[in-house]
Protein backbone atom coordinates (compact mmCIF):
# COMPACT_ATOMS: atom_id res chain seq x y z
CA UNK A 1 0.00 0.00 0.00
CA UNK A 2 3.23 2.38 1.29
CA UNK A 3 4.55 1.36 -2.94
CA UNK A 4 3.42 4.23 -5.34
CA UNK A 5 4.09 4.51 -9.02
CA UNK A 6 4.29 7.29 -11.51
CA UNK A 7 4.39 6.73 -14.99
CA UNK A 8 4.61 9.28 -17.40
CA UNK A 9 3.43 8.82 -20.76
CA UNK A 10 3.26 10.94 -24.02
CA UNK A 11 0.28 10.16 -26.35
CA UNK A 12 2.54 12.22 -29.14
CA UNK A 13 4.91 9.07 -28.99
CA UNK A 14 4.35 6.03 -31.31
CA UNK A 15 4.84 3.03 -28.85
CA UNK A 16 1.90 4.90 -26.75
CA UNK A 17 -1.18 3.29 -28.60
CA UNK A 18 0.94 -0.43 -28.70
CA UNK A 19 2.05 -0.41 -24.99
CA UNK A 20 -1.69 0.27 -24.37
CA UNK A 21 -2.89 -2.70 -26.27
CA UNK A 22 -0.33 -4.77 -24.88
CA UNK A 23 -0.87 -3.54 -21.26
CA UNK A 24 -4.44 -2.69 -20.97
CA UNK A 25 -3.96 -2.51 -16.81
CA UNK A 26 -1.66 0.67 -17.43
CA UNK A 27 -4.74 2.12 -18.86
CA UNK A 28 -7.73 0.87 -16.41
CA UNK A 29 -5.75 0.38 -13.17
CA UNK A 30 -4.14 3.46 -11.95
CA UNK A 31 -5.72 6.51 -11.89
CA UNK A 32 -4.82 8.72 -15.26
CA UNK A 33 -4.06 12.85 -14.40
CA UNK A 34 -4.00 14.44 -18.01
CA UNK A 35 -2.16 17.33 -18.06
CA UNK A 36 -4.43 20.17 -20.17
CA UNK A 37 -2.75 22.50 -22.48
CA UNK A 38 -0.48 25.00 -21.09
CA UNK A 39 -2.08 29.15 -21.77
CA UNK A 40 0.35 31.37 -23.30
CA UNK A 41 0.96 33.02 -20.13
CA UNK A 42 2.79 29.77 -19.23
CA UNK A 43 4.28 28.84 -22.44
CA UNK A 44 5.33 32.97 -22.13
CA UNK A 45 7.02 32.00 -19.23
CA UNK A 46 8.67 28.48 -19.69
CA UNK A 47 10.21 30.08 -22.95
CA UNK A 48 11.54 32.89 -20.59
CA UNK A 49 13.07 30.80 -17.94
CA UNK A 50 14.85 28.71 -21.44
CA UNK A 51 16.15 31.77 -23.45
CA UNK A 52 16.66 34.63 -20.62
CA UNK A 53 19.84 33.66 -19.71
CA UNK A 54 20.90 32.23 -23.21
CA UNK A 55 22.94 34.05 -25.10
CA UNK A 56 21.64 35.94 -27.97
CA UNK A 57 23.80 38.61 -30.31
CA UNK A 58 20.29 40.71 -30.24
CA UNK A 59 19.11 43.75 -28.03
CA UNK A 60 16.93 42.79 -24.81
CA UNK A 61 13.97 44.18 -26.70
CA UNK A 62 14.43 42.03 -29.50
CA UNK A 63 15.20 38.94 -26.82
CA UNK A 64 11.84 39.68 -25.02
CA UNK A 65 9.80 39.84 -28.54
CA UNK A 66 11.27 36.46 -29.26
CA UNK A 67 10.03 34.72 -26.03
CA UNK A 68 6.62 36.10 -26.24
CA UNK A 69 6.85 35.42 -29.85
CA UNK A 70 7.34 31.45 -29.24
CA UNK A 71 4.93 31.34 -26.85
CA UNK A 72 2.34 32.90 -29.34
CA UNK A 73 3.66 30.26 -31.50
CA UNK A 74 3.02 27.27 -30.08
CA UNK A 75 -0.13 28.40 -29.02
CA UNK A 76 -1.33 28.63 -32.11
CA UNK A 77 0.02 25.44 -33.64
CA UNK A 78 -1.78 24.04 -30.81
CA UNK A 79 -5.03 26.07 -31.89
CA UNK A 80 -4.56 24.63 -35.29
CA UNK A 81 -4.32 21.02 -33.96
CA UNK A 82 -7.87 21.63 -32.19
CA UNK A 83 -9.62 23.12 -35.10
CA UNK A 84 -8.02 19.94 -37.57
CA UNK A 85 -9.47 17.62 -34.77
CA UNK A 86 -12.94 18.69 -35.20
CA UNK A 87 -12.66 19.02 -38.92
CA UNK A 88 -11.11 15.69 -39.65
CA UNK A 89 -11.90 13.83 -36.40
CA UNK A 90 -7.64 13.08 -36.53
CA UNK A 91 -6.21 14.04 -33.42
CA UNK A 92 -2.51 15.54 -33.71
CA UNK A 93 -0.94 16.28 -30.34
CA UNK A 94 1.39 19.39 -29.22
CA UNK A 95 2.54 18.55 -25.68
CA UNK A 96 4.87 20.43 -23.44
CA UNK A 97 7.09 18.28 -24.68
CA UNK A 98 7.08 19.64 -27.93
CA UNK A 99 6.69 22.77 -26.76
CA UNK A 100 10.55 22.25 -24.57
CA UNK A 101 11.59 20.11 -27.69
CA UNK A 102 10.79 23.31 -29.58
CA UNK A 103 12.89 25.57 -27.66
CA UNK A 104 15.95 23.22 -27.73
CA UNK A 105 16.18 22.66 -31.18
CA UNK A 106 15.74 26.43 -31.65
CA UNK A 107 18.91 27.06 -29.41
CA UNK A 108 20.74 24.10 -31.31
CA UNK A 109 19.93 26.10 -34.30
CA UNK A 110 20.69 29.22 -33.07
CA UNK A 111 24.18 28.25 -31.94
CA UNK A 112 24.50 25.86 -35.07
CA UNK A 113 23.76 29.16 -37.44
CA UNK A 114 25.32 31.54 -35.34
CA UNK A 115 28.94 29.55 -35.65
CA UNK A 116 28.73 29.22 -39.40
CA UNK A 117 27.86 32.68 -39.68
CA UNK A 118 30.73 34.02 -37.30
CA UNK A 119 32.66 31.65 -39.57
CA UNK A 120 32.04 33.19 -42.51
CA UNK A 121 31.83 36.51 -40.77
CA UNK A 122 35.57 35.34 -39.86
CA UNK A 123 35.86 35.00 -43.68
CA UNK A 124 34.69 38.21 -44.67
CA UNK A 125 36.74 40.10 -42.27
CA UNK A 126 39.67 38.14 -43.39
CA UNK A 127 39.43 38.89 -47.42
CA UNK A 128 38.39 42.52 -46.48
CA UNK A 129 41.52 43.01 -44.56
CA UNK A 130 43.40 41.31 -47.56
CA UNK A 131 42.09 43.73 -49.69
CA UNK A 132 42.81 46.09 -47.74
CA UNK A 133 46.21 45.48 -47.47
CA UNK A 134 46.15 44.30 -50.95
CA UNK A 135 45.28 48.22 -51.60
CA UNK A 136 48.23 49.13 -49.88
CA UNK A 137 50.89 47.41 -51.17
CA UNK A 138 49.40 48.18 -54.49
CA UNK A 139 49.65 51.97 -53.30
CA UNK A 140 53.15 51.00 -52.13
CA UNK A 141 54.05 49.07 -55.79
CA UNK A 142 52.52 52.15 -57.46
CA UNK A 143 54.89 54.78 -55.74
CA UNK A 144 57.76 51.88 -56.76
CA UNK A 145 56.73 51.68 -59.78
CA UNK A 146 57.14 55.64 -60.41
CA UNK A 147 60.25 55.48 -59.57
CA UNK A 148 61.45 53.16 -61.55
CA UNK A 149 59.62 54.28 -64.34
CA UNK A 150 61.43 57.53 -64.06
CA UNK A 151 64.67 55.29 -63.93
CA UNK A 152 63.77 53.36 -66.91
CA UNK A 153 63.07 56.32 -68.81
CA UNK A 154 66.63 57.73 -67.87
CA UNK A 155 67.96 54.44 -68.91
CA UNK A 156 65.97 54.98 -71.92
CA UNK A 157 67.42 57.96 -72.70
CA UNK A 158 70.85 56.75 -72.04
CA UNK A 159 70.64 53.69 -74.53
CA UNK A 160 69.39 55.50 -77.06
CA UNK A 161 71.78 58.88 -76.30
CA UNK A 162 74.20 55.46 -76.78
CA UNK A 163 72.65 54.12 -80.13
CA UNK A 164 73.12 57.31 -81.36
CA UNK A 165 76.55 56.92 -80.99
CA UNK A 166 77.31 53.73 -82.25
CA UNK A 167 74.80 54.55 -85.46
CA UNK A 168 77.49 57.04 -85.67
CA UNK A 169 80.40 55.33 -85.46
CA UNK A 170 78.73 52.78 -87.42
CA UNK A 171 78.39 54.97 -90.23
CA UNK A 172 81.93 56.25 -90.01
CA UNK A 173 83.30 52.56 -89.72
CA UNK A 174 81.34 51.99 -93.10
CA UNK A 175 83.18 54.75 -94.91
CA UNK A 176 86.15 54.34 -93.33
CA UNK A 177 85.55 50.53 -94.51
CA UNK A 178 84.92 52.61 -97.73
CA UNK A 179 88.30 53.92 -98.00
CA UNK A 180 89.74 50.92 -97.04
CA UNK A 181 88.07 49.37 -99.79
CA UNK A 182 89.12 51.71 -102.37
CA UNK A 183 92.64 51.75 -100.69
CA UNK A 184 92.39 48.28 -101.44
CA UNK A 185 91.28 48.06 -104.85
CA UNK A 186 94.31 51.09 -105.47
CA UNK A 187 96.80 48.41 -104.14
CA UNK A 188 95.41 46.00 -105.88
CA UNK A 189 95.81 47.56 -109.04
CA UNK A 190 98.82 48.92 -108.20
CA UNK A 191 100.67 45.12 -107.48
CA UNK A 192 99.24 44.00 -111.09
CA UNK A 193 101.02 47.13 -112.78
CA UNK A 194 104.16 46.98 -110.29
CA UNK A 195 104.26 43.09 -111.24
CA UNK A 196 103.87 43.93 -114.84
CA UNK A 197 106.69 46.52 -114.85
CA UNK A 198 108.68 43.77 -113.08
CA UNK A 199 108.23 41.12 -115.91
CA UNK A 200 108.01 44.41 -118.40
CA UNK A 201 111.71 45.28 -116.49
CA UNK A 202 112.94 41.23 -116.31
CA UNK A 203 112.32 41.19 -120.12
CA UNK A 204 114.14 44.32 -120.87
CA UNK A 205 116.77 42.70 -118.31
CA UNK A 206 116.74 39.68 -119.88
CA UNK A 207 117.53 41.63 -123.10
CA UNK A 208 120.22 43.49 -121.62
CA UNK A 209 122.22 40.95 -119.99
CA UNK A 210 123.72 39.77 -123.05
CA UNK A 211 125.28 43.44 -123.14
CA UNK A 212 125.59 43.57 -119.52
CA UNK A 213 128.06 40.68 -119.80
CA UNK A 214 129.85 41.61 -122.61
CA UNK A 215 130.46 45.29 -120.74
CA UNK A 216 131.93 42.94 -118.34
CA UNK A 217 133.96 41.04 -119.93
CA UNK A 218 135.46 44.38 -121.59
CA UNK A 219 135.60 46.13 -118.24
CA UNK A 220 137.77 43.21 -117.38
CA UNK A 221 139.89 43.47 -120.30
CA UNK A 222 140.49 47.15 -119.75
CA UNK A 223 144.16 47.09 -118.27
CA UNK A 224 146.03 49.62 -116.26
CA UNK A 225 148.12 50.62 -119.44
CA UNK A 226 144.97 51.96 -121.48
CA UNK A 227 144.02 54.13 -118.36
CA UNK A 228 147.45 55.68 -117.79
CA UNK A 229 147.51 55.94 -121.85
CA UNK A 230 143.95 58.33 -121.61
CA UNK A 231 145.43 60.18 -118.88
CA UNK A 232 148.49 61.04 -120.81
CA UNK A 233 146.52 62.68 -123.48
CA UNK A 234 145.91 66.37 -123.61
CA UNK A 235 142.58 66.70 -125.79
CA UNK A 236 141.07 63.12 -126.02
CA UNK A 237 138.65 62.26 -128.96
CA UNK A 238 135.11 63.19 -128.68
CA UNK A 239 134.39 59.43 -128.31
CA UNK A 240 136.23 59.14 -125.27
CA UNK A 241 134.51 62.03 -123.87
CA UNK A 242 131.26 60.74 -124.34
CA UNK A 243 132.55 57.51 -123.37
CA UNK A 244 133.45 59.00 -120.11
CA UNK A 245 130.18 61.05 -119.59
CA UNK A 246 127.81 58.11 -119.63
CA UNK A 247 130.27 56.40 -117.02
CA UNK A 248 129.71 59.23 -114.99
CA UNK A 249 125.58 59.32 -115.92
CA UNK A 250 125.98 56.07 -114.56
CA UNK A 251 127.50 56.91 -111.18
CA UNK A 252 125.04 59.78 -110.95
CA UNK A 253 128.45 61.98 -110.80
CA UNK A 254 127.80 65.58 -112.28
CA UNK A 255 129.24 66.49 -115.58
CA UNK A 256 131.46 69.14 -117.02
CA UNK A 257 129.56 71.76 -118.38
CA UNK A 258 129.00 71.27 -122.38
CA UNK A 259 129.50 73.83 -124.77
CA UNK A 260 128.69 73.74 -127.91
CA UNK A 261 131.35 71.98 -130.85
CA UNK A 262 132.13 69.37 -133.51
CA UNK A 263 132.40 66.40 -133.03
CA UNK A 264 135.74 65.18 -134.33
Amino acid sequence: DNLHIMLCMSPLNPKFPVRARKFPGLVSSPTIDWFLPWPEEALVSVSHGFINDFPLDCSDNVKSSLITHMGRVHKMVSDVCDEYFNSMRRKVYQTPKSYLSFIAAYKSMYNEKLSALKEKEGRVRLGLEKLEQGAKDVEKLKSVLADEQVKLEQTSRKVNDMLETVNMSKAEAKIEEERVEAIKKKCESDAVRIQKDKESCEADLAAAQPHVDKANKAIKEVKEGHISEIKKLANPSDIIKLVFDCVLILFQLPLTPVNPTKIT
